[in-house]
C-alpha cells in the first residue's frame, strides 16, 4: 500500500471543499435529525469520484493505485475508495453496523 506522505501539503480539490462541504453539512443535519441508516446511494460519487479528485489522488500517489500498485490507466481510470466505510463497517462477526463514517465520505 503507498503511504501519501505529502498529504498535507496538497491542497485539498475544490470541488471537495464547495459541494462536498455541502454535501457532509446535509448528512450531519440527517444525523443530528435522528436518521442512522445511511446507505451507499446517499453519497455522491460524482462529488468524491470527480475527475479533479481522482487527478489529485493520483498525482499523490505516483500515478499508481494505493493497493496493489499498479499504474493507474493501465487498466481502467481508477476508482476512488474510502479508507473509512461511509454507510456502515463490520468487525469480526458482528452484524452490520451503521452508521459508518459518513462525515468523512468527502475530506
Amino acid at each position: 500500500m503507498i503511504r501519501i506522505r505529502n498529504k498535507s501539503s496538497a491542497p485539498a480539490p475544490s470541488t471537495l471543499e464547495t459541494a462536498g462541504l455541502v454535501a457532509t453539512n446535509i448528512l450531519k443535519d440527517r444525523y443530528d435529525n435522528g436518521e442512522r441508516d445511511f446507505e451507499s446511494r446517499d453519497f455522491d460519487s460524482k462529488i468524491y469520484g470527480s475527475a479533479e479528485v481522482k487527478n489529485c489522488l493520483i498525482a499523490l500517489q505516483n500515478y499508481k493505485c494505493c493497493f496493489c500498485e499498479s499504474k493507474i490507466g493501465h487498466i481502467g481510470y481508477g476508482d476512488v475508495e474510502h479508507y473509512r466505510p461511509k454507510a456502515g463497517w463490520v468487525q469480526g462477526n458482528e452484524k452490520l453496523n451503521k452508521p459508518g463514517y459518513y462525515w468523512l465520505a468527502y475530506e
